[in-house]
């Protein structure tokens, strides 16, 4: 029994650790939805084949239910960035413009459809712990962060619903 006990503090210290999240100031602004949409310019050609974000709410032994996220998408070249060398770095997560996580997913790579597109396919394998500020009943906004070398970009997707897995 203790032994049990000790592992579970140890493994909540571990994802504590582990996790990252970013905490927006009190006299920060908030932005509407609609401004940011229409203010935002993305910096890398991506079709986005489809993202599902969901929260488990089946009975566990643990008790912790887990949000998921996972989809597919496609990159284009562009004389921008070298196709080949650019890596799918981060996943941030937000709720009303405010940053709820940021993860590096799990990826695997489609075969190359032809040498001007790469089709990649993202994941969160075992989910992650669910905020106290975060609505499972409200959408989520999803920025995937790329990189090459020093160089980074971003595509947005506004206004993601979560579904809910019983």
């Amino acid at each position: 029994m203790k032994r049990n006990v000790i592992i579970f503090f140890i493994v909540i210290l571990f994802l504590w650790n582990c996790s990252s999240k970013e905490v927006q100031k009190e006299h920060e602004p908030q932005i509407e939805k609609e401004a940011v949409e229409e203010a935002y310019e993305p910096t890398i050609f991506i079709d986005v084949n489809k993202v599902y974000c969901w929260v488990d709410l089946m009975p566990k032994i643990d008790g912790e239910n887990k949000f998921h996220i996972t989809g597919e998408i496609t990159v284009h070249e562009s004389n921008d960035y070298e196709l080949n060398n650019l890596t799918l770095e981060k996943i941030k997560i937000f709720q009303k413009n405010k940053l709820l996580y940021s993860i590096k997913p799990t990826i695997k790579e489609n075969d190359l459809v032809n040498n001007n597109l790469r089709n990649l396919l993202f994941s969160t394998v075992k989910g992650l712990s669910l905020y106290p500020n975060f609505n499972i009943e409200e959408e989520v906004n999803v920025e995937f962060i790329f990189e090459e070398d020093a160089n980074s970009f971003t595509f947005k997707v506004f206004g993601l619903s979560i579904d809910k897995v019983h």
